[in-house]
């Protein structure tokens, strides 16, 4: 496989004449109503309410609504994946260390590895860190009742979520690149799980949340990509605001982003694929 065509998700204007230099392997697509349709397909973008899509769920969806577009229309034979609203994975064999991963490194990488996530982060001390199943019942009724059905219908999954919801480290961001089969069997997942979610909310009474559908896919990326994947490539995340910025070490600081054995996990993944 040779092609690949990653989403770009956003929500407003921004100016993307950088994507366009990258060998047409970033797509941007719109979710939201900020920006009319009409303005985004002038720019060349996809909007996700055409063809077979969920657009109208993106006030608690968000980025999901573009995810399941690509799942459901895009016929991409190569690698895909999404970029979280204008956030980009690191390219890890570029000097310039600004430069988004390009298709060239991708295919690199997933000539060994099955999926490329986001580096895992230290939850902030504000966060929800149960110490037992038990007290994710009494804490965080979403987290219980995604729990229930992840044991009822994804039991193999369970003993990764547990931990990324008790640990306290976590992938956060709905961001991957991998395989059309992997993406489209990660989507058959992630909203059937969604879909039980949402109904069991409703069963029970509770006011749905903005945005609470897209947060629990947080958790659902690196619970069901640590329990069906064991060769991850970890990469590093840049804002769009730093795109055209020198000094990425810089950025993490000021921004206080804790990965562990950072520099460590790239040289021994770099050095791997060189050989």
């Amino acid at each position: 496989m040779n092609e690949m065509k990653v989403y770009v998700v956003t929500h407003k204007n921004f100016k993307d004449d950088f994507l366009k230099k990258l060998n047409n392997s970033y797509q941007v697509i719109k979710v939201g109503n900020n920006v009319k349709n009409s303005e985004a397909q002038k720019r060349g973008w996809q909007v996700d309410s055409e063809g077979n899509n969920i657009s109208t769920t993106n006030p608690y969806y968000c980025e999901l609504t573009a995810q399941y577009w690509g799942w459901k229309n895009d016929k991409v034979d190569g690698y895909t994946g999404i970029c979280h609203y204008r956030r980009y994975f690191l390219d890890p064999f570029i000097k310039k260390n600004t430069q988004i991963i390009t298709q060239d490194s991708v295919i690199n990488i997933m000539s060994k590895y099955d999926v490329i996530l986001l580096y895992p982060e230290k939850k902030s001390i504000h966060a929800i860190v149960p110490k037992t199943t038990a007290e994710i019942e009494d804490k965080e009724k979403n987290w219980a009742i995604i729990r229930k059905i992840l044991l009822k219908f994804y039991p193999e999954t369970i003993d990764e979520y547990d931990k990324l919801i008790m640990g306290k480290k976590m992938i956060f961001r709905n961001m991957f690149i991998t395989s059309k089969k992997v993406y489209d069997d990660y989507s058959s997942f992630l909203f059937d799980v969604l879909q039980k979610y949402d109904q069991e909310m409703s069963q029970n009474g509770y006011k749905r949340k903005l945005r609470i559908d897209g947060f629990e896919a947080e958790y659902l990326l690196p619970t069901y990509m640590l329990t069906y994947y064991k060769n991850i490539f970890y990469a590093e995340c840049i804002g769009p605001e730093d795109i055209n910025k020198k000094g990425i070490h810089k950025f993490y600081i000021q921004r206080k982003h804790i990965f562990y054995n950072l520099f460590l996990h790239l040289k021994e993944r770099i050095d791997g694929l060189k050989k």
